[in-house]
């Protein structure tokens, strides 16, 4: 099941979340009314853990004074040796005695007249689901960073970070896609190098190994932590834009690739449990804005990032124009009401 079928049978269930807390060294449980506090492994204070049973929203409090925000998962990928989401996910799923098989699957889908031929339709298509490829399927590739994308502000060390790749023969910087959940590779997409690209007709963006962005949230394998930690996610439109963000030292950045969002990655979204902050590009109209926080109205908290004093050109993300610009904007963020641009 995905992270979050597996919360909702968490929060019905708080022994299960102390055998998950207990398979990564907790101990000395002590369950009350809202929440679940035990110790750190090889330590005695019994309250150094906290897990919310509502939410599975959790506190670490370290020995030095620290304290790590997150959630049930967000333990275990701090206490079962720094590993990434998808293995704490996985993890999760082994201590419990669950399959761990990540299936989207859109809300009352069977329940519709012409569902039968709407599913023969998308298997022809091959758009019902999204392919995954080995990690070495970059290995045909060069792993470095390139000089156009530290112009753009995206420093080498994220783009180690986020699987920056260039092949030689179409002459673009690749841009892995990493399944949300499971960390595996699911599409590949090149950025041409060659200046004049526009007018010999070459596309500036092109699926080497194209899927359907829809169904996905770029960066957030990478982020999943950061997120859970900020407890808020910003929403941006190209990949581009979250590699920015995480060059200026922000790990909570998402893109859904355009300026849609999607039925698919609106349910990640909400899953995710934190405010949900849409950053789109300069230029996208107040009122397309409203009508993508009001998916979210009432869910989550919502808020959006827009321009108001000139500091971005029009098409500009907001973090075209670094990090000084870009808190400028993040910091006068406004929470969403609703009908506010009718």
């Amino acid at each position: 099941m995905d992270a979050q079928s597996l919360k909702d049978i968490l929060k019905d269930n708080p022994k299960q979340i102390e055998q998950i807390l207990e398979s990564v060294g907790c101990h000395s449980f002590k369950e009350y009314s809202s929440e679940i506090r035990c110790a750190l492994p090889n330590k005695h204070n019994s309250t150094s853990v906290s897990v919310k049973k509502d939410t599975l929203k959790s506190k670490i409090y370290l020995p030095n004074e620290k304290v790590i925000f997150g959630d049930i998962f967000t333990i275990v990928m701090n206490l079962n040796n720094n590993c990434k989401f998808p293995e704490a996910l996985k993890k999760c799923h082994d201590v419990l005695g669950y399959e761990f098989e990540y299936v989207f699957k859109k809300e009352n889908e069977d329940e519709h007249p012409l569902a039968m031929f709407r599913k023969i339709k998308r298997r022809r298509q091959g758009l019902n689901e999204i392919r995954k490829y080995p990690e070495e399927i970059l290995d045909q590739y060069l792993p470095y960073p390139h000089i156009k994308f530290v112009n753009d502000k995206i420093s080498p060390a994220t783009q180690t970070k986020y699987g920056i790749h260039y092949s030689e023969t179409h002459q673009r910087i690749l841009i892995p896609h990493y399944h949300h959940q499971t960390g595996e590779i699911v599409g590949i997409f090149g950025r041409t190098v060659i200046e004049n690209y526009d007018e010999l007709g070459i596309p500036k963006y092109y699926g080497v190994i194209p899927y359907p962005k829809t169904k996905n949230l770029y960066g957030l394998y990478q982020n999943y932590e950061g997120i859970q930690q900020k407890n808020y996610v910003v929403v941006l439109e190209s990949e581009k834009s979250v590699m920015q963000l995480d060059s200026m030292g922000y790990d909570f950045g998402v893109a859904v690739g355009c300026h849609d969002i999607s039925p698919e990655q609106r349910s990640i979204l909400i899953g995710l449990d934190v405010e949900i902050i849409v950053a789109f590009d300069k230029g996208i109209s107040k009122e397309h804005i409203g009508k993508t926080c009001e998916q979210f109205y009432k869910k989550r908290s919502v808020s959006y990032i827009i321009d108001e004093d000139g500091l971005l050109n029009d098409k500009d993300s907001p973090t075209d124009h670094g990090k000084i610009i870009f808190d400028l904007l993040f910091n006068s963020r406004k929470v969403y009401e609703r009908n506010q641009f009718l």
